[in-house]
């Protein structure tokens, strides 16, 4: 089934199933992959999927909740590092093509050589990765297993309501504290709250499905907008770390101002989107998405 909560599914049910899916998804992804990167890539995703869905059902979740978060994050980050060399190739051709008027061509084939060598790199000191594919398999093993032992979550929109009401807040005070103080790791972390709130939406969307899908989409323009952000940020922090890499000092000079350029463009395009989904008070968006649970299981 999709990643989202059906009518016929009590919260209870629908969140063990849409956490236990992704978690199958993820192992069939990791056995034995034709190709690693993307297997990577497609699993990291599943496991930021669960977590999501950990976060709605936080309040009855408990202390489990805390555990689980804490296991598919740092499932995460056992495979980041290949995937996130491979983001700073995408990311310098996203450059390469948002300028490629208005810089000599040579400027990002050298960064790319850079990052690409960069990557290769990465991968072969991870000659363990099947090892480490199958460490993340086990560990998944084990977290199915413990789902017999989680408590269950009451049967309405209770079960979701307090998870939903932190993620809407910390979206607003993200936002307010990345445009207050304009630190790339605040805009980061605000990237942090939007996605999460992008997949509760997903979870929550069959309760209204148009007006859902228009919330989803804007929550996915924004989670890109500010994805893009960061990763320039990290590619910056790269080219600052090793300049001579990349070119002469008169060419990490225009890739840093060009990098920050798009940034600023990025941040400006963020800001109203960001200012009309976080527009409303915690408690009315809330009561707002209760009122169309309700409605929909009126239906039946």
């Amino acid at each position: 089934m999709s990643y989202r909560l059906v009518r016929n599914e009590t919260p209870n049910e629908g969140i063990r199933r849409v956490i236990l899916e992704q978690i199958d998804n993820a192992r069939s992804m990791l056995n034995g992959p034709e190709h690693p990167h993307d297997a990577v890539h497609d699993a990291r995703k599943c496991f930021k999927k669960i977590r999501a869905a950990l976060r709605l059902a936080r309040g009855p979740l408990d202390d489990v909740y805390s555990e689980e978060n804490a296991c598919f994050r740092d499932l995460g980050r056992e495979l980041s590092r290949l995937r996130d060399a491979e983001a700073m190739i995408e990311t310098i051709d996203r450059l390469a093509e948002t300028f490629q008027s208005q810089a000599r061509p040579a400027l990002f084939q050298t960064a790319r050589g850079e990052l690409v060598s960069r990557r290769d790199t990465v991968a072969k000191q991870q000659i363990d990765l099947t090892q480490k594919l199958h460490d993340v398999s086990e560990t998944l093993d084990r977290a199915r297993r413990r789902m017999d032992e989680w408590p269950e979550v009451p049967g309405d929109f209770s079960a979701f309501a307090p998870g939903l009401a932190k993620t809407y807040r910390r979206g607003v005070e993200g936002m307010e504290t990345a445009f207050d103080e304009p630190a790339d790791e605040n805009f980061h972390e605000w990237r942090k709250r939007v996605k999460y709130l992008w997949y509760h939406v997903r979870l929550l969307q069959n309760t209204w499905p148009k007006v859902m899908r228009a919330l989803r989409s804007s929550l996915k323009t924004l989670a890109r907008t500010l994805g893009h952000d960061h990763d320039l940020a990290v590619l910056c922090q790269r080219i600052r770390h090793s300049p001579e890499a990349f070119g002469s000092e008169t060419d990490v000079e225009t890739l840093l101002a060009l990098a920050a350029r798009h940034q600023k463009d990025l941040r400006t395009e963020a800001e109203p989107l960001g200012m009309h989904i976080y527009a409303e008070r915690v408690s009315d968006f809330v009561d707002r998405i209760e009122a169309y649970w309700q409605a929909w299981h009126a239906a039946d």
